[in-house]
């Protein structure tokens, strides 16, 4: 693959891992500012919808851009996303009220299979050998995201507020004042939608039976045919001639091919029967994930742990805006987005430099990395409530270098998860269906990131309410959400 094309998924991944994260520092004020609670503490009773409504609308509409990248191509469904999140970014950061933000949300993650069609592509672009350190890049970009996004989000929300004296109140930043934080995240998927529309090639085999002729630049039509190493390839065939298969070699038998397990079995079968309508093929290519039990798994997975993922984000970044006296940790936008920064850059450069010599082991399997990593993620979880009692407002240094150890140390540990199940999803399926599978894995995985913000953020939100003065005992005080993601967490373990 060219270094041009890696580059623009790169750049593409970014901007979709910064539109997700850089509101972490700041929905608690968008909450505030757009009028419908009148103290931070309450903020969890609406945040939560809007965090939730990106992933609503993604996971509305991914298994059908997983079909679809099956059936047309990887190439369209990318850059339609790319462009989504350029236009979307921008309409987010113009929002003026609660529904307003809810729409942009929604319509960005709809249009959105930037994540699910570059992990298929990393797959296909990559030879076994090379698997595993694709996926890293890939679950990499979030961690580069999870540096600039929070940062970003927080240094540059509300700039009127937090820099009056380079932002006037009546300027445009001042009337749109989380314009400028979205902007970075609409300029890294301008510059992905360019590159990746240059040099991406088009890596899906079948494309509706028609692939551009590398020789001529027109249309064929293809068969599969035998290439002589007990492997299958397309090749054009003449003007008149049907397609056909060989005699040599057989046929799988009913029993290998209901199975779905091999690519010549798909590739086979796809040549000798009759071409479906393009409702029929929708549905078989969104249901054909479900036939395999490995794939149900590891799609199961890693939905219930991108919803403990995103559900302690969530609840981190109201956390660390609440009052002290409620036991949260009073820090403003910027001191969070320092936070986060910091977590994301050690993030960043454990999946770039040591997770490719833990996977290299013998030993460190996926499955085995996933089940220790997620073992080891609740203990993190659970332990980070305690450092409110560090909460100082004259001096908050030691509260910020305590969160952001433990967030450094839960997040390196939390990509570990999300990159053993991309290397288990794709490894679960054929690469005629690994688009549907992913788009698939993308749905439910979203569903579970949408309940996690609509879930976890009211129940912060409650947490923290002093009914007749008092806080609640523990641990249904502000600690609630915390035990509630690490028991979530444990049992997927």
């Amino acid at each position: 693959v060219s270094t041009q094309s890696t580059w623009g998924l790169c750049a593409a991944l970014l901007a979709h891992g910064y539109c997700v994260t850089n509101l972490f520092p700041y929905v608690g004020w968008m909450i505030v500012d757009f009028g419908m609670v009148e103290h931070e503490n309450q903020a969890g009773y609406f945040a939560g919808w809007i965090g939730g409504s990106f992933m609503f609308g993604r996971g509305f509409t991914s298994l059908f851009l997983g079909a679809f990248a099956d059936i047309y191509g990887r190439r369209p469904i990318i850059l339609l996303g790319a462009a989504a999140i350029a236009l979307g970014s921008i309409g987010f950061g113009l929002s003026q009220t609660f529904w307003w933000a809810i729409m942009t949300r929604f319509l960005l993650g709809a249009l959105n299979g930037v994540v699910s069609t570059s992990k298929t592509l990393a797959s296909e672009l990559t030879t076994d050998q090379y698997k595993q350190l694709a996926m890293s890049c890939v679950a990499g970009m979030w961690g580069a995201a999870m540096v600039l996004g929070p940062a970003m989000g927080g240094w540059l929300a509300r700039p009127a507020v937090l820099h009056p004296e380079a932002f006037p109140a009546d300027g445009l930043f001042g009337i749109y004042p989380y314009l400028l934080a979205n902007i970075p995240g609409a300029v890294f998927a301008l510059i992905g939608f360019v590159v990746l529309y240059f040099y991406l090639p088009e890596t899906a085999t079948q494309i509706r039976g028609r692939v551009p002729a590398e020789e001529e630049g027109q249309a064929v039509e293809l068969a599969v045919v035998p290439s002589g190493n007990g492997d299958y390839d397309m090749a054009p065939l003449s003007d008149g001639d049907e397609p056909k298969v060989t005699e040599e070699p057989k046929p799988p038998d009913e029993s290998t091919e209901e199975e779905g397990t091999g690519d010549e079995q798909t590739a086979l079968r796809q040549a000798t029967q009759p071409r479906q309508n393009l409702c029929q093929e929708l549905c078989t290519k969104m249901l054909s994930p479900m036939k395999n039990g490995d794939s149900r798994t590891t799609v199961a997975l890693y939905a219930l742990h991108s919803f403990c993922s995103i559900f302690v984000n969530e609840v981190i970044g109201l956390w660390g805006i609440s009052s002290i006296e409620s036991g949260g940790l009073g820090l403003h936008t910027g001191q969070l987005g320092t936070i986060f920064a910091a977590s994301g850059i050690a993030m960043f450069t454990y999946q770039m430099l040591v997770y490719p010599l833990i996977a290299a082991s013998p030993w460190c399997l996926p499955t085995r990395l996933f089940c220790w990593a997620r073992f080891l993620v609740c203990p993190l979880v659970l332990a980070l409530p305690w450092v409110q009692h560090l909460a100082d407002e004259e001096d908050t240094t030691p509260l910020m270098i305590a969160t952001g150890g433990i967030l450094m140390c839960y997040n390196m540990i939390n990509v570990t998860c999300f990159t053993s199940s991309f290397v288990l999803q794709n490894n679960s399926t054929s690469a005629a269906t690994r688009g549907s599978l992913n788009g698939f894995a993308m749905t439910l995985a979203s569903i579970t990131k949408a309940i996690g913000p609509v879930l976890g953020a009211p129940i912060y939100a409650w947490s923290v309410e002093r009914p007749g003065g008092s806080p609640r005992p523990w641990p249904l005080n502000f600690h609630l959400c915390f035990v509630i993601a690490a028991s979530v967490g444990l049992a997927v373990g």
